[in-house]
């Protein structure tokens, strides 16, 4: 939301606020299988620390830029980071709460995350 008033205040065009809106929902959708198979292949700990870093990196980037593609490709970055770590989290809710509580579990965190959005 800031970043739509940030692009707004700039005299953004409402082109502006939808690429905005698509690059950080289209590698959500895009990265799906990329990040299921990341997930099987690496270590989640390797995962979720260094995409998050690189995350946290882009986020702080994103308060020194201006430039409108800039800050698109930043924002499709943290995007594309949260449909590997938001797999990764998935995949290791068995792990977490085990068998016994594995449909729970999932409810719950498919409820938060709807809530959240």
């Amino acid at each position: 939301m800031a970043l739509l008033l940030r692009l707004q205040e700039s005299g953004g065009q409402p082109l502006g606020a939808a690429a905005l809106l698509l690059a950080a929902l289209a590698p959500l959708a895009l990265f799906g299988s990329l990040a299921g198979r990341l997930v099987d292949r690496f270590d989640s700990r390797t995962l979720l620390v260094s995409i998050s870093t690189a995350q946290a990196a882009a986020c702080l980037a994103l308060a020194f830029v201006d430039s409108t593609p800039w800050v698109l490709g930043l924002v499709a970055l943290i995007a594309t980071g949260e449909a590997v770590t938001s797999t990764t989290w998935t995949a290791l809710i068995p792990a977490i709460v085990g068998p016994a509580a594995v449909a729970r579990a999932l409810g719950l965190s498919q409820a938060w995350g709807t809530v959240s959005f």
